[in-house]
């Protein structure tokens, strides 16, 4: 093979270093003169620009093995016939051949992208639009700015460059915005403009002769050429970072460093520019090469000139991981005798399709009919399911051996057909036997990592999709895989970077849809959660998974209606989807719809209690039960981290060292009652830490972090971070106020990273768990006929419940604005609807009969709830317009407006812990009923802190009757409440309550 013309260029003293370290070559064009150059090094240390004529060459993209070339009337594909360590003449690990052309006519192409589905969309500089390839005719129509009228070969804007992000194409840049022909050419000085292709908003302008616009580190790079300034778009504007020696064409990034195309400004057309003044200021003549930018610094690192060879640069390309590259032209006798012989394909009736004809495999069109993208662009397409196979081997002389066979495709297929039968190691054999025959082959990586996935060897799967990434970056699905893993390992950066790449590559990516849409869900954006789940599911109408998150939160946000519709759905889609029924029979409860209530406690029980334990909370099951379901969570727990097990040492302190953990600190029921207490720890004898699990921050936030010594947010953190971070502090006790409750994370006390950890307040029940050595309560809570159903040792309080100063409005308020009888005796109950039982809600019936006038408050609910409670009553002979409902308002009036009821009524199963305590501090005394649970002895435990035992009932008869009591003795009541309002009980007493609290902690300490 006859050696190619080089040129003879100058070059900075570090350029063939630089390029040896970034591991790279570099491609340029010149249409000029005719010219592809290639620059790399050869073996001996030496630069290597060997060149070939193409008839006006200009646009050039390029991969490792692939150089896309749009010349004056093709667009040529060139690829890489050397196989991987293969070398030709001992020199170049890549020769690019001409392989296949597409003759689109002279379309004045600037520039080219190659989207994620190998899509090639193209810059129609002459039509004024971005365009793709089409198999009969010259181009395809994908989109226009809309200040073009019309497509015609008028090059009215002088349309330019694309910037992709992540593959898709987003951005574009033009001269102008003229919309008659040849019109830029007088808007050369400051008539540039920059326009996202989605949303067909212009985000910069005023810009000069704007070119390669490119998406890097997150930022819209570009060069203002007429200027010849390399710089950022911020805010709409350009920022500036580095001035060139010339007008800038051709610009690529690698890492922090951007790689930039210079040319001599020609003609008429470059008259007039910025760029020639600053370069007379600076002194300086105009340079026809490539610069390397340092961009942090906007220093110029390296440069190669070709002022002797040329004095244009249309574009630079950059090929990553090859040294020294070789193609072949036209012009020499080369490309005739060179042979190559790939492998054979065996095309079986059932293996053709349109989608085989090679020609469709190599330049693939837009499918606009199945498009769901925006109008202003659609990029996606899944024309071809089936992999490209590229020939992998290039053959100078008669090969000493026949070709291999394609044995990597027969175990793959094998491997797909054990896999469906259930054969899972076979079929795992069989992948990594397929990737050992052919390493590159992207399905056997893939799924392999789906079969790990699926058997929770989730590190391997990893390995997998990141080694399926590398031969394909551009894969959404197979990246939504790997961000899954990420999200269940609880690595939720770079699962969401990850899931917004995949959706950027195609935003109909159910898989990423759906994952992103459970990580915003743990993060408690839920309304863009919502977004998500919705959309998958308008995706994939039967995907079950979605519409059950959808009901999650939906439960939630207490919109019962919607969530029971979201269950049944899932039912409707899979009847043995688990605990389905149960789901649906909990909202119904939540819409107190009790018509099956008897037969679901009963199921419930005899299941073994499928629902989660805060669930159970609320239903009267037996407390061993309670006890069961715990302890099984805090296995599943466990056994979730012992694949990436934490090892702590545990510091020694003068002073005790206390960390509180909870999601709740911010105005909510926990945070409002425990924010006092923070300020009143002895500092003399304890450091009080504080770790808050969501993002929210308000004025509790602000008083729990002005009483602790150090707060910190965990929202960001993984467990196993969050973790760390704990045991770094030095934290002697944790005390953890959440337990199974909505946001808490008990994997983080599961790695253990305090000695002693313990439960308090904020869990009615016990957590089963190893890592929670302890529960601090009260005998009210826990008497010593509950304490065999827990796990934790139990550290008795005098009183478990306390209560912080809260501001009360101090607005008169009327019944009336309310809907309540002005005279009439008002019952009230303010916890949530799912705590009503049907039992009791006949015994508030059998009240409001009792005492003539008399109504029940509720608090306000979606109207499926009220429906139900009013058919009750009217079924229990009561005129359902005695059923109030209290709208939701804030925290401060809603203390104030406790005063307008007569009688707080608490509900049995499931007591009211923080409304309780807000009722007594407005004034309003409840009556209360304990059971056999936790949950239902809450209310005991504060009203005896609160020192009002006698609201304390013994029985159903007992609760009834003194409420009737308290109902027809109006000045006995009257006396009872203005006790309740001198708040000088133990449950307002937060300085006691701390002396209480340290004499318990010191007590853990030291056993």
């Amino acid at each position: 093979m006859s050696n190619p013309k080089t040129l003879t260029i100058p070059y900075s003293r570090h350029f063939l270093e630089w390029l040896d370290q970034q591991q790279l070559s570099l491609g340029l064009t010149t249409y000029q003169t005719n010219r592809l150059c290639l620059i790399g090094i050869q073996p001996d240390g030496q630069i290597y620009t060997p060149v070939w004529e193409f008839d006006r060459p200009m646009a050039l993209h390029a991969t490792s093995d692939r150089l896309y070339l749009a010349t004056r009337y093709q667009i040529w594909r060139l690829e890489n016939v050397l196989e991987a360590g293969q070398l030709l003449q001992d020199k170049c690990d890549r020769l690019y051949v001409p392989r296949v052309a597409h003759t689109t006519g002279d379309l004045d192409i600037h520039a080219i992208a190659i989207d994620p589905n190998q899509n090639l969309i193209f810059a129609n500089t002459e039509y004024s639009c971005l365009a793709t390839l089409h198999p009969q005719h010259s181009f395809t129509p994908l989109w226009k700015p809309e200040f073009i009228s019309k497509l015609a070969p008028e090059d009215r804007c002088h349309l330019n460059g694309i910037a992709t992000v992540n593959g898709i194409p987003r951005y574009v840049t033009a001269i102008s915005q003229s919309d008659v022909a040849s019109g830029w050419r007088h808007q050369r000085r400051d008539g540039g403009i920059v326009i996202d292709i989605h949303t067909n908003q212009i985000i910069a302008q005023g810009l000069s002769m704007p070119h390669s616009p490119r998406w890097h580190q997150n930022q819209l790079w570009l060069l203002n050429s007429g200027t010849g300034e390399l710089g950022y778009i911020d805010n709409n504007q350009f920022i500036p970072v580095t001035f060139c020696p010339g007008y800038g064409r051709g610009l690529i990034f690698i890492g922090n460093y951007a790689i930039v195309g210079l040319s001599k400004p020609r003609d008429y057309h470059f008259c007039g520019l910025l760029l020639e003044e600053k370069l007379q200021q600076k002194q300086a003549a105009p340079r026809c090469g490539i610069v390397i930018i340092d961009i942090t610094s906007g220093d110029i690192i390296e440069w190669l000139d070709m002022d002797t060879e040329a004095s244009e640069i249309y574009d630079v390309a950059i090929l990553p991981q090859v040294r020294c590259p070789m193609a072949l032209g036209f012009k020499t006798g080369n490309i005739s005798k060179l042979i190559t012989i790939g492998q054979p394909i065996n095309l079986t009736p059932s293996q053709t399709s349109p989608n085989s004809n090679p020609e469709t495999l190599l330049f693939r069109g837009i499918n606009w009919q199945n498009s769901q993208l925006t109008p202003a662009i659609a990029l996606t397409s899944n024309l071809s399911k089936q992999p490209i196979i590229d020939p992998p081997q290039a053959t100078f002389s008669p090969p000493s051996s026949p070709p291999k066979n394609t044995t990597y495709q027969q175990h793959f297929e094998q491997g797909q057909a054990l896999k469906k039968q259930g054969q899972l190691a076979g079929a795992e054999t069989c992948f990594k036997k397929a990737i050992l025959a052919n390493p590159n082959y992207i399905p056997a990586h893939n799924n392999l990592g789906t079969l790990l996935q699926q058997q929770q060897r989730y590190n391997e799967a990893i390995i997998c999709y990141q080694n399926t990434l590398k031969l394909n970056p551009n894969l959404p699905e197979t990246l939504a895989n790997l961000c899954s893993i990420y999200l269940l390992q609880d690595q939720l950066q770079p699962a969401e970077a990850g899931l917004k790449r995949a959706l950027e590559m195609n935003p109909q990516c159910v898989p990423a849809l759906y994952n992103l849409g459970l990580l915003y869900k743990q993060q408690a954006k839920l309304e863009a959660a919502i977004k998500l789940f919705q959309a998958a599911a308008s995706h994939q109408p039967n995907y079950t998974e979605a519409y059950f998150q959808l009901a999650q939160i939906w439960e939630f946000q207490s919109q019962f209606t919607l969530a029971k519709l979201a269950y049944q759905r899932v039912q409707q889609l899979n009847p043995n989807y688990p605990a389905i029924s149960h789901h649906i029979e909990f909202v119904k409860l939540q819409l107190c719809d009790w018509e099956n209530y008897d037969q679901f406690i009963n199921n419930i029980i005899q299941s073994g209690a499928i629902l989660a334990p805060f669930q159970l909370n609320a239903l009267p099951i037996p407390p061993e039960l309670s006890q069961k379901v715990a302890q099984k969570k805090a296995a599943s727990i466990s056994q979730a981290i012992s694949q990436n097990p934490l090892k702590f040492n545990y510091q020694k302190t003068d002073k005790l060292r206390l960390g509180y953990i909870s999601p709740e600190f911010y105005s909510h029921a926990v945070g409002r009652l425990i924010k006092d207490i923070f300020k009143q720890h002895n500092r003399g004898e304890f450091e009080v830490f504080s770790y808050h699990l969501l993002s929210a921050h308000d004025e509790v936030t602000d008083q729990i972090i002005q009483g602790g010594d150090e707060f910190r947010h965990l929202d960001s953190l993984s467990a196993p971070e969050a973790a760390q971070q704990i045991n770094n502090d030095g934290i002697q006790i944790l005390i953890d106020l959440a337990g199974y409750t909505g946001y808490n994370k008990p994997e983080i006390l599961a790695y253990q990273p305090a000695p002693i950890q313990a439960s308090f307040l904020g869990y009615p029940n016990t957590m089963g768990a190893e890592f929670i050595q302890y529960l601090i309560t009260d005998n009210w809570v826990v008497p010593d006929s509950l304490s065999p159903f827990y796990t934790e040792e139990i550290i008795y309080l005098p009183h478990q419940f306390i209560c912080s100063q809260m501001d009360i409005d101090d607005q008169p308020l009327n019944r009336s604005d309310f809907g309540l009888p002005e005279t009439g005796f008002v019952f009230a109950c303010f916890n949530r609807h799912y705590k009503i039982s049907p039992d009791l809600f006949q015994v508030w019936m059998q009240l409001l009969q009792e005492v003539e006038g008399s109504v029940l408050w509720l608090s306000l609910a979606v109207e499926e709830t009220l429906s139900h409670l009013r058919q009750t009553a009217k079924a229990a002979g009561v005129d359902p317009q005695r059923l109030i409902f209290a709208p939701k308002i804030p925290h401060n009036q809603y203390l104030a407006r406790m005063e307008l009821a007569d009688l707080g009524l608490d509900t049995w199963n499931y007591n009211g812990g923080s409304t309780t305590i807000a009722a007594l501090y407005g004034g309003l005394p409840v009556l209360t009923k304990p059971g056999v649970t936790n949950a239902s002895r809450m209310g005991a435990s504060i009203c005896a802190s609160a020192g009002v035992t006698e609201m304390i009932c013994n029985s159903a008869v007992d609760y009834q009757e003194k409420a009737l009591h308290w109902a027809t003795n109006p000045q006995e009541l009257q006396q009872l409440r203005q006790r309740i309002k001198g708040r000088d009980s133990p449950l307002f007493d937060v300085p006691q309550f701390v002396k209480n609290f340290e004499t318990a902690l010191q007590q853990i300490w030291h056993r």
